[in-house]
């Protein structure tokens, strides 16, 4: 072997090393990238599938409680008071603030449209229409019917319908909401990422609501096509790659059946744009790979260099994806939660109004009957509609327009007034435990969200059990001194609520209470229950943690701040005030709900007093203006028009700064109380308005004409 063997091996090994070694890595890299590159496409098919299930799902459950509004509504009233133009001007309010909602209809039994919310000629019938004829042959639940071209509207359209059946059970018509379309395909085309996609809103047999991107015409699908074979394979959801039978392109697809509703919400990528990235990250890894070699060949030195700036690059562009796709699913949940908020507020705030003319005809009927046998009933009746206010004020909570409202509270009590609530949100296999020490100090909390926290506490709990359990719940008077962990001194009650689950390890434990932090799948946690129990502690004095092993269970604590107040010793309590003389006093009463204004107007006539009523702001400032003799402005603050209520009290106190001003709302007093103007919420008792007007007016009320000295 000459002198230069070793040298020529070595350098054929380095040839041989900057083709191989570049080629090898560029090869393992376009694969490994490519799988990367799939996966995380599918995860973003997933999420975004998610979305647009989660939000079929609450435009449908909408449907559904709109439908039983109306069939309560309308329920007792013969067909010549439906077809009033009252029930149409109904409908059309109902259908005003849906956007998703074409029109609203209820037919006869002969399929003649009786009352809509859009303009139509009588005897239009719906008699031949798939939503109608299901209905007519049995009790189809809530239907949805097949896209259609509307007679009186003129546009596309499907139907979700609802039978309506008479006492003895025949079949006396049916209401519908007609459904837009083309709404759907927008909000596919908002919600999904801006790459080649498909989104589909089908039935269960494979009629197609509504597509994005939009096609003229949808044949349904075939019982051959790959999305209702997987469909009939997981009737739940799932996802695959098939050919599209509708345009032939092969798309990464998920899919999810929308709960309780012959319904699945489907999205998918076409899998060239899924690929194209890949291929793009190929070319440059084919470059480099060149780059490599050529670089090989000079120096080794120089190809070491490279790869390690090659991989921190590679590295650097991953934690950006990451970072990327972390804040998109957060911007996602909270437009989620945004709008089921406001979905939850308005049906919420109309719940109120409801609440409030019920009380106000009760106490009508309790004040004209005075008849000792129906007491009892008047009495039950008000505490319906109690709890239906507590309800309503947990939805508004959830709708982030409900104010905190603190009140002096005896934990242990309160605990126990919830176990049958605690028991039904738990299953048979977890038992609940209590444990009090002696005499628990009060704390001053909004029981409101007291109760919240303390369900969102056992629903993870219930969680974290899935083969069984015990829940305990316990508290216990504290005083912390200085130096204390928790940077906290004074006297406290500590509550905790432990259970028997899997636990959480430390890196979940630590990040529990972050908003929008959660452990369960996609769609089966908003990720708000802890950041809410948090937030309750700290906004009470104290603060909360997790004591947490990883299969020892987990317990949650809760420092609450002692109250010195005793127990019932809430703000806004209204004091007794000596009698008042109602003859002659004139109320300007604004408030844009008819059936609240009737109501409550009657029963404050009945207590001696003059009302005049209207029904926007907009109505009441001439009156305010002019020499008209008022002694008292009672105004709701939302209502429609250009200014609210609050608005209305501002200018009121400019044109006569004596009168009195009371203002009533269901959503947060805050805003209000920050004028200055006290604030009765909504549903309040005619009792109470009645006190507080006679408190108000207490003080002898100036109602001269505005400018003249009083």
């Amino acid at each position: 072997m000459s002198r230069d063997a070793p040298s020529i091996l070595l350098q054929r090994g380095l040839f041989a090393a900057a083709v191989l070694v570049p080629l090898l890595a560029f090869a393992a890299a376009s694969w490994h990238n490519r799988i990367e590159v799939v996966r995380e496409a599918e995860e973003t098919i997933i999420r975004t599938g998610a979305v647009l299930h989660e939000h079929a799902r609450k435009v449908f459950e909408t449907h559904d409680l709109v439908l039983g509004q109306i069939d309560e509504h309308i329920r007792g009233l013969s067909w010549d008071e439906i077809s009033s133009p009252e029930t149409s001007a109904y409908l059309a309010r109902l259908n005003e603030p849906l956007e998703q909602a074409v029109s609203i209809w209820i037919t006869d039994a002969d399929g003649i449209a009786r009352a809509g919310s859009r303009p139509f000629q009588p005897g239009a019938s719906a008699a031949d229409r798939d939503y109608f004829r299901a209905q007519r042959e049995r009790d189809a639940g809530l239907f949805v019917g097949t896209v259609f071209k509307g007679r009186v509207t003129g546009i596309s359209s499907f139907a979700v319908s609802r039978r309506r059946t008479t006492a003895d059970g025949r079949f006396d018509g049916i209401i519908h909401v007609s459904v837009s379309p083309e709404y759907f395909a927008g909000f596919f085309a908002q919600a999904s990422p801006p790459i080649d996609h498909a989104a589909v809103l089908i039935r269960a047999d494979g009629e197609i609501l509504a597509r994005e991107p939009r096609r003229e015409e949808n044949p349904p699908l075939g019982p051959d096509s790959p999305l209702l074979r997987e469909i009939a394979r997981e009737p739940e959801g799932g996802h695959f790659v098939a050919r599209s039978t509708i345009d032939g392109v092969e798309r990464h697809y998920a899919y999810r059946k929308v709960e309780d509703f012959p319904l699945y919400v489907g999205f998918g990528v076409d899998t060239d744009a899924v690929l194209s990235r890949w291929r793009r990250n190929v070319l440059v890894y084919g470059l480099v790979a060149g780059l490599a070699s050529l670089v090989l060949l000079g120096t080794s030195w120089l190809a070491l260099r490279g790869f390690r700036s090659e991989r921190a690059a590679h590295l650097a562009l991953r934690r950006e994806a990451e970072q990327r796709a972390e804040a998109e699913e957060r911007l996602r949940q909270a437009q989620k939660m945004d709008a089921l908020g406001q979905i939850t507020g308005g049906v919420a705030h109309d719940f109120n109004n409801l609440l409030q003319a019920l009380s106000g005809c009760l106490a009508l009927i309790d004040r004209r009957a005075k008849l000792p046998e129906i007491r009892p009933l008047i009495e039950a009746g008000q505490q319906a509609i109690d709890r239906g206010a507590k309800l309503v004020q947990q939805m508004m909570a959830f709708s982030r327009r409900q104010a905190l409202r603190p009140e002096p509270i005896d934990v242990r009590d309160r605990v126990l007034a919830m176990s049958q609530l605690l028991d039904r949100v738990l299953r048979a296999d977890i038992p609940l435990e209590t444990e009090f020490g002696p005499g628990l100090w009060t704390v001053e909390v909004d029981p409101t969200q007291f109760e919240l926290a303390l369900i969102n506490l056992a629903v993870n709990a219930r969680d974290a059990m899935p083969e069984g359990g015990t829940l305990a719940i316990g508290a216990a008077n504290a005083t912390l001194g200085p130096g204390d962990p928790s940077g906290l001194t004074g006297d406290f009650v500590r509550l905790w609520v432990s259970d028997t689950g899997c636990g959480m390890p430390p890196e979940v434990a630590a990040r529990a209470f972050d908003p929008f932090f959660t452990t369960k799948p996609v769609g089966e946690g908003t990720g708000l229950g802890l950041s809410q129990v948090h937030g309750l502690a700290h906004q009470s004095g104290g603060t909360a943690w997790i004591e947490s092993t990883p299969g020892a269970g987990t317990t949650v604590v809760l420092l609450l701040r002692r109250s010195l107040a005793p127990v019932g010793a809430a703000d806004g309590a209204v004091a007794p005030v000596a009698a008042v003389r109602r003859d002659g006093r004139r109320i300007l009463m604004v408030e844009d709900d008819p059936v609240v204004a009737s109501t409550v107007g009657a029963a404050l006539a009945e207590a001696g007093y003059e009302v005049a009523r209207v029904s926007t702001a907009d109505d009441a400032l001439p009156l305010l203006a002019s020499r008209a003799r008022i002694d008292l402005l009672f105004s709701d603050v939302v209502m429609p028009g250009k200014r609210s209520g609050i608005d209305l009290a501002m200018e009121a106190r400019r044109l006569r700064p004596e009168l009195p001003v009371i203002l009533t709302t269901g959503y947060s007093e805050k805003v209000a109380r920050a004028d200055g103007f006290p604030v009765l919420a909504k549903p309040y008792r005619i009792d109470d308005l009645i006190r507080a007007l006679d408190a108000a007016l207490a003080v002898p009320a100036v109602s001269e004409e505005p400018g003249r000295p009083g």
